[in-house]
């Protein structure tokens, strides 16, 4: 596919407002997908789990559930606040709009890549994943498939690693919790605060001991556990009260030295502060890849020979979708387009950097021709 045709479908994907709670817009979005696909050697599979909707897109003649090689992108986006977002617009070889770098510019690759193996007749066992919630953890879209459904492929690509610069495919990401912190105490005048027990001095004291014993401070883009306190309330309703209820959120970030499970980082918080009510509200498995299985050794060969460069193997500090695989040990790995201002305005990624994952991934899946 050349750029221009590219181009007009990453247009149509940023026109779709597909954030996350807006799942009518995502599915309008998925089932425009399914479009370009008709008359293809592929087949198209619609899911709906609680009000999620996903895609595969398969061979024909293969057991969706079982690609050799399965793409992996989301079409969900973060909350805009200016409905302009989604009108996008070309400057300068970027294009701008939400979700064009995160991830509908990695997504126009990875289904470019398939019509351009579909357009030279090319027949390969790869299937492409298309989910609906990946934002917010991806538990209906990309965890339903593989949990559920069964969805197990030999290797799994997301197209979900945007960069500032530079081509790399990501092999290890850290874990992460969302934990709600929960403290209680005793109303009581603010004139008089002896006479109550300061819920809110509580939470503050256990979100403290847990940034002092987990979080090191650290230049930035090191590789350590981080903790951001992200939500903070009360049940007051006026500035003199002692308050007897609080509660916080704090996004956990761990490495391998913090935790290797998600379930084991929660076990941890609630032991070091348990005078607080600690309840996980979303868990994250890490990314974790031998850099020496034969996809991630072929693929990056694959990569530097199209590139001309050795192209290197990373960690990140994101999540994606790619970490619902880890549970079953499927090597799963990130690769991504170029761009900036992901998640705020005046987000923006390169159409040539779509058209060079387009043509690396076409390579690299020209080799597993069936």
């Amino acid at each position: 596919m050349n750029k221009s045709a590219l181009q007009k479908i990453l247009f149509q994907l940023i026109k779709f407002k597909s954030e996350t709670r807006n799942q009518a817009e995502v599915k309008r979005a998925v089932d425009y997908v399914g479009t370009l696909f008709r008359g293809t050697q592929y087949g198209v599979k619609k899911f709906a789990h609680k009000g999620v909707h996903s895609l595969i897109i398969f061979p024909t003649r293969s057991d969706w559930r079982y690609p050799k090689i399965l793409l992996n992108g989301h079409i969900d986006v973060v909350p805009a606040h200016d409905m302009a977002q989604f009108k996008p617009y070309e400057k300068n070889g970027r294009i701008y709009g939400r979700g064009a770098v995160d991830m509908k510019g990695g997504l126009t690759a990875l289904i470019g890549t398939l019509l351009e193996l579909d357009a030279q007749k090319i027949k390969s066992d790869v299937g492409l994943m298309i989910t609906g919630d990946e934002e917010v953890g991806g538990a209906h879209g990309a965890g339903f498939l593989v949990d559920d459904m069964g969805l197990r492929p030999q290797f799994a690509i997301a197209g979900d690693a945007p960069r500032r610069s530079g081509v790399a495919i990501t092999i290890h990401g850290k874990g992460g919790v969302w934990v709600e912190l929960t403290a209680r105490g005793k109303s009581a005048h603010a004139a008089r605060p002896w006479l109550g027990e300061n819920a809110l001095d509580k939470l503050h004291d256990a979100i403290a001991k847990i940034k002092r014993t987990v979080e090191k401070r650290v230049p930035s883009d090191s590789w350590e556990t981080t903790v951001t306190l992200s939500v903070i309330e009360t049940d007051n309703q006026a500035p003199n009260i002692v308050p007897s209820y609080a509660r916080g959120v704090i996004d956990i970030r761990f490495t391998e030295t913090f935790a290797v499970h998600p379930d084991d980082a929660h076990r941890k918080l609630k032991a070091m502060v348990p005078e607080v009510q600690v309840t996980a509200l979303t868990k994250v498995m890490p990314l974790i890849n031998d850099s020496k299985n034969s996809f991630i050794r072929d693929i990056q060969s694959s990569f530097s020979h199209t590139f001309g460069e050795k192209i290197p193997l990373v960690r990140e500090h994101g999540a994606s979708d790619a970490r619902h695989f880890m549970t079953y040990k499927i090597p799963s790995i990130l690769v991504g387009t170029i761009g900036d201002n992901w998640h705020t305005k005046d987000e923006w990624v390169s159409m040539d950097s779509i058209m060079l994952l387009k043509d690396a991934l076409f390579a690299y899946l020209k080799k597993h021709a069936t």
